[in-house]
């Protein structure tokens, strides 16, 4: 697989999040601390899919330097169609869900996760990008903490479990 296809879906993927986060923010505004994590949350997302871009431009004008790699964007690119459909709900979440929905995104992102798919290539031009896939997992990792300490403060449990599936599923 071209690794560039493999960025453009971590880096939309990255987007999506950043956007979800913004709504959140926008939906839960007159609660000054969850908007604030929401805030906090959605700009750090973004500047995840600025470091992208710049990746990106970085592969492209040194192709030579980088092979093919053994990652199906498939995952990636359906991470991001399930966060896009969240953030595109007519109707908020309470907090409490919205908090559940974005655990389970963090940490599907941090397990999956397209940050050590790349990482674990033989591919001796990837490594250039492995600092970079470091620290997307480690904000990844950071932002599961700060919700679940946010989680815990409220008095709600930071389980997610199912919360993408109840909140993606048509309404019957």
């Amino acid at each position: 697989m071209d690794i560039i296809r493999v960025l453009r879906a971590v880096e939309e993927a990255e987007g999506k999040m950043a956007a979800l986060y913004k709504r959140y923010e926008q939906w839960f505004e007159r609660d000054v601390e969850a908007g604030g994590l929401f805030r906090r949350l959605g700009q750090q997302e973004a500047a995840h899919q600025h470091v992208l871009s710049f990746e990106i431009k970085m592969v492209s004008q040194n192709r030579n330097s980088f092979g093919e790699v053994n990652v199906d964007p498939a995952p990636i690119q359906k991470f991001a169609a399930a966060v896009d459909l969240v953030q595109k709900a007519s109707t908020p979440p309470t907090l409490a869900e919205a908090v559940r929905l974005a655990l389970q995104f963090e940490q599907e992102a941090g397990d999956e996760h397209y940050c050590l798919l790349l990482t674990r290539q033989g591919n001796p031009g990837i490594e250039a990008l492995v600092k970079s896939m470091h620290n997307l997992r480690a904000a990844n990792h950071a932002h599961l903490g700060e919700l679940k300490e946010f989680a815990l403060r409220r008095g709600f449990s930071p389980a997610g479990g199912q919360a993408v599936a109840a909140a993606v599923a048509p309404a019957e």
